[in-house]
């Protein structure tokens, strides 16, 4: 049988994942859960937990994921695909400080 798990996450802009919590109604039948608070600025949202990462625990999900989309329409995509995006530019920027200058022309 397999379980479903909801996160409560809080998030910038970015959609850097700046705190979660386990949202398991099933445990909190009467029983209050921590939930994280946004603060100005901050975004949250309650999210499933993608299929691919079921088995992880809850720290290397918000570390390994961000969240992406706006309204209701958010959802968790692994961190690795948007900063292969963010990374190739930084190299090839990188590529070219990496030139010999000129020489100077003496007069």
């Amino acid at each position: 049988m397999e379980t479903h798990i909801s996160l409560h996450v809080v998030y910038d802009r970015s959609g850097n994942i700046l705190a979660v919590a386990i949202d398991d109604r099933s445990l909190s039948d009467h029983i209050p859960l921590p939930r994280p608070v946004p603060q100005r600025g901050q975004f949250a949202a309650t999210l499933a937990v993608p299929p691919e990462a079921g088995g992880k625990d809850i720290r290397v999900i918000a570390e390994t994921y961000v969240v992406k989309g706006r309204g209701e329409d958010v959802r968790l995509v692994l961190r690795s695909s948007a900063l292969q995006k963010r990374t190739g530019a930084v190299r090839k920027s990188a590529r070219g400080s990496n030139r010999k200058k000129p020489p100077i022309k003496r007069r």
